[in-house]
């Protein structure tokens, strides 16, 4: 992956670009000064000089996409960090908003050496707690496009396989509830017009409102032969990067 080490504003930038991105549109400039919280003007000026550089192609009133050179800045920052969530979290028993808010400053620090020793100590691990995938040291990306739990109907056993938000309230809330990857539910009752929806894990019965349910994608577990088997909507995680 990349080799040289840029300043952390230019990693952010490009984190942001490629969090941002969708299918064949380029990121905006205001949807970048949200997400950085900088002023427009300020973006511009960066654009343009990353585009100088060649990380990114950037074309005024349109937006910026990256190049290969961008992505593999971006993805080997987004390795790290998630990398870091790993260890904080499963070694040193920190929540996810902890363990996020060090990843943050740590990533742009630690050492090629310093990533791979973490990746051995923690087994390889090919996704973050919260389910997000981690890059491979080839910049690879695998990632399932796992329904939410929002789209899944009423007697439908899953498995959550990925939480994807970044607002600090409601992933501690979803965390407090034990909805983690790997976490068996099954869907007892939906209320109409994106009501709420009652879930059953283990023994214990409770109720999520459908933000927080669109933010759990889960994989559907089929019925054993002989039982109806409910028939989720289609639907699919939208983009990969809610943080990291």
């Amino acid at each position: 992956m990349a080799e040289s080490r840029l300043s952390q504003s230019v990693e952010d930038y490009l984190k942001a670009v490629y969090r941002l991105r969708k299918p064949g549109k380029a990121v905006g400039t205001t949807a970048l000064a949200e997400e950085l919280s900088v002023a427009p003007a300020s973006v511009t000026g960066m654009l343009k000089r990353l585009s100088k550089d060649g990380y990114i192609d950037y074309t005024p009133r349109q937006g910026a996409e990256l190049t290969a050179k961008g992505l593999e800045v971006a993805l080997e920052i987004i390795r790290h960090h998630r990398l870091l969530e790993s260890f904080f979290v499963k070694r040193l028993g920190m929540d996810w908003d902890q363990a996020h808010r060090e990843a943050e400053v740590l990533e742009h620090y630690i050492s090629e050496e310093l990533e791979n020793i973490i990746d051995q100590v923690m087994g390889h691990p090919d996704a973050d707690p919260q389910g997000l995938p981690i890059p491979t040291r080839e910049g690879e990306v695998r990632q399932q496009p796992w329904p939410s739990l929002a789209e899944m109907e009423a007697g439908q056993n899953c498995t959550v396989r990925l939480v994807q938000h970044t607002e600090r309230d409601l992933l501690g809330h979803i965390e407090s509830l034990g909805l983690l990857p790997g976490t068996k539910v099954k869907v007892c009752e939906v209320g109409p017009f994106e009501g709420p929806i009652e879930l059953q894990v283990g023994d214990r019965t409770f109720h999520l409102g459908h933000k927080v349910a669109a933010a759990i994608h889960v994989e559907p577990v089929a019925e054993a032969a002989g039982q109806k088997r409910s028939r989720p909507r289609s639907g699919s995680v939208g983009r990969d990067d809610s943080k990291g």
